[in-house]
């Protein structure tokens, strides 16, 4: 059986639903978080954003995205109606 290579941009069209990577790079966990490059570092500076370096490489594990956002959930203030 031969195996098919798959290019970058095959993996890329591919629907978030079937594929959920267990890092994410800088630029995905932006559109996640619908933050700003620099409002991401300001959250890894702050150690409220976990990441991890792989070679020279920073990576946000899947993880540390659930665990912020639930953090946020946690310390939001409700608006009075």
């Amino acid at each position: 059986m031969a195996r098919t290579r798959h290019s970058r941009n095959d993996r890329d069209s591919e629907p978030y639903s079937t594929f959920a990577p267990v890092l994410y790079r800088i630029e995905e966990a932006m559109d996640l978080l619908r933050l700003s490059r620099t409002q991401i570092y300001r959250e890894m500076d702050a150690g409220r954003l976990r990441s991890v370096n792989i070679g020279r490489a920073r990576r946000v594990p899947r993880k540390a995205l659930e665990d912020y956002v639930s953090h946020l959930e946690q310390n939001a203030v409700a608006l009075p109606h």
